[in-house]
């Protein structure tokens, strides 16, 4: 398990290193001058020059480049141009934000996708699995950018059950995380129904009711565990999908995470802070796809043996 371990870290090591190449350069490519956001269009030109020499933007993109792997390689994010502080404590302050956001958003998913999918695949053919594939046809079909003013519109301004935006508590929460999970709820049910449908035919299930097992457990113990490995795979992807889908998703909501944080961080061309949220965001795809192989090792040993 430690070599499979290794292994698998060792291709993703690359992959960050990429992910924070690419958008170091494509950041840069973007049009508009921090300096002039910063301090105005109006400023004199001596103190854009300074300004611009005090952040290193004087630099040719070559050694900025340099100087931004060897400060990461350092734990170094830099400092914010437009917060004035270090951009580590800058997302720091937004990190609880967005992980109770997609935490809540996956449990919501769970719940919903889970047994919709179980039980869409015992009822296969019958107008509970004909709902369960339209819920998921819809579901994932509806951009959350669409969703969560329609959901603000119904329970917000017309119902009154929930606040419009913000982070005021655990009401505030819900229609953000609904939003965020519905897609993911959606995906999950289907992937789930499918994968459990081709494991219902085995013959190790005959045996197994034959052995005098209640049906619950020759479904859940027997059935579903030989079927998680599709489920894992999907579960794993998309919750690096929600820390970036909770990028639209807290805009619409004006919820005070990475999101948002990322958001503004373009518009003022804050260069470190939006560096830092890519680089966050694409070690949490890492990570959760080094866990995701991690199960799979668990789920089935003969992964190990074939990685």
């Amino acid at each position: 398990m430690r070599s499979f371990f290794l292994r698998r870290l060792a291709v993703l090591i690359p992959t960050v290193l990429g992910a924070i190449t690419l958008v170091f350069f494509f950041l840069h490519m973007i049009p508009g001058d921090p300096v002039e956001v910063m301090l105005g269009e109006t400023a004199q030109q001596a103190d854009k020059e300074r300004l611009r020499e005090e952040l290193g933007l004087n630099l040719p993109l070559h050694v900025q480049y340099g100087n931004f792997l060897i400060k990461i390689a350092q734990g170094d994010l830099g400092e914010s141009y437009f917060y004035r502080r270090p951009v580590a404590h800058v997302i720091a302050e937004r990190i609880p934000a967005t992980m109770e956001l997609a935490l809540v958003a996956f449990v919501v998913a769970g719940l919903i996708a889970i047994p919709l999918g179980i039980i869409a695949a015992l009822r296969e053919g019958t107008t509970v699995d004909n709902l369960s594939v339209l819920f998921s046809l819809v579901g994932v079909s509806m951009p959350n950018f669409w969703l969560g003013p329609l959901l603000i519109i119904l329970f917000s301004l017309k119902l009154g059950w929930f606040p419009v935006s913000g982070r005021t508590g655990v009401a505030s929460l819900v229609l953000p995380a609904v939003t965020l999970g519905i897609g993911l709820a959606a995906l999950l049910s289907r992937m789930t129904r499918a994968s459990l449908l081709e494991r219902l035919g085995e013959d190790y299930l005959t045996v197994a009711r034959a052995k005098g097992l209640p049906e619950w457990k020759v479904i859940l113990k027997h059935a579903l565990r030989n079927a998680l490995i599709p489920i894992i795979t999907v579960m794993g992807l998309q919750i690096g999908v929600l820390l970036s889908g909770a990028i639209i998703t807290e805009n619409v909501f004006a919820w005070p995470g990475i999101g948002t944080l990322l958001i503004n961080a373009i518009e003022a061309r804050d260069y470190p802070v939006v560096q830092g949220c890519v680089l966050l965001i694409s070690l949490s795809y890492v990570v959760v796809n080094l866990i995701t192989d991690l199960v799979y090792g668990w789920a089935d040993p003969r992964i190990r043996l074939r990685g």
